[in-house]
Formats: structure tokens, C-alpha cells, sequence
């Protein structure tokens, strides 16, 4: 009498490891897949940053600091 009743019992519980072991599985594949996609993004994002910065190393020197608008009165210690 009570063997039926374990059997069932032990059916029922494995079917819902078997469904938990599925859930997790799924959300490892998406968590994946997200950190692909963030991986993906990232390298962008440096790839970007470093054409920006090889640009700015390329762009011309300007000719020393900003000179002062007509009128303004001398800097400190110019002649």
C-alpha cells in the first residue's frame, strides 16, 4: 500500500527536478547570450575610443596657448 504512493511521489519529484534543471538551463543560455552581446558592445565602445584618440594624436599642434582679444590688458609679466 504504500509503495504505489512513494512511486508517485518519487515520479513527481523527479519530474520537477527534470523541469528545474530545464528553467536553469534556459536562463544560463540567456545569460550567456547577454554576455555575448555586452562583450560585443564593449569592444565598440573601446574600438570607437581609440579611433577618437588616434584622431586627436593626428589632429595639428596648435601654436602655444590662446592669445588675448584685442583690447584685454597684458598678461602678468609681458612686455
Amino acid at each position: 500500500m504504500g509503495l504505489p504512493m512513494f512511486t508517485e511521489r518519487r515520479d513527481y519529484l523527479l519530474d520537477m527536478i527534470q523541469q528545474l534543471v530545464q528553467r536553469i538551463t534556459e536562463l544560463l543560455q540567456r545569460a550567456q547570450g547577454q554576455q555575448e552581446a555586452l562583450e560585443r558592445e564593449c569592444e565598440r565602445a573601446m574600438d570607437d575610443e581609440f579611433a577618437v584618440s588616434t584622431e586627436l594624436l593626428r589632429a595639428p599642434a596648435t601654436a602655444g596657448p590662446p592669445r588675448a582679444a584685442a583690447g584685454s590688458p597684458p598678461a602678468a609679466g609681458a612686455r
